[in-house]
């Protein structure tokens, strides 16, 4: 009988739980191909195979073109002192105490809090928009880019999108 450097014998595995295709690959030839070590399972990590799933819902051009135009949204108010300003205003009025998100530690988490938050902020965002001195240069102010007034307020399946991207 052989043992492992952790005392356990492979008769006494039943799976073994790998976190990349090659290492997979590798313990397969290694191990699932030889008739005496036929019992173990060779399982992939769910996790990793979440990931690629995502990585693959994001890669769909309609999506893609979500999360950009989110991104452009979060970084023009983000980067606005007054329309961030107004923005933060109109929040205060809809009980609402986060802001727009933009970048965490990981990127899945930062794509979601991004997403969740343009949710949040739609009424926000649409009344800010909406508002006559955003569309024209008033007070020495630009007016909200056209870009960001397009996506809020003339592209109404943008949030429809968003929430599916959720």
């Amino acid at each position: 009988m052989q043992y492992s450097p952790f005392g356990i014998s492979p008769k006494q595995v039943i799976a073994l739980v790998t976190d990349n295709p090659m290492v997979m690959h590798c313990f397969w030839q290694l191990f699932v191909q030889q008739p005496k070590y036929s019992h173990i399972l060779d399982v992939a990590c769910f996790l990793h195979r979440v990931n690629t799933l995502i990585g693959h819902v994001c890669d769909h051009p309609v999506i893609k073109k979500v999360i950009s135009q989110n991104a452009k949204i979060v970084t023009f108010f983000n980067r606005s002192h007054y329309w961030g300003d107004q923005l933060q205003q109109c929040a205060e009025k809809y009980h609402l105490s986060h802001s727009l998100k933009t970048h965490t530690n990981t990127r899945w988490y930062s794509l979601i809090l991004q997403a969740m938050t343009i949710r949040d902020y739609k009424t926000v965002l649409q009344e800010v928009c909406w508002h006559p001195d955003a569309q024209e240069k008033t007070n020495r102010f630009s007016p909200v880019s056209l870009d960001v007034v397009n996506i809020i307020c003339c592209n109404p399946s943008h949030f429809t999108l968003n929430l599916q991207l959720i």
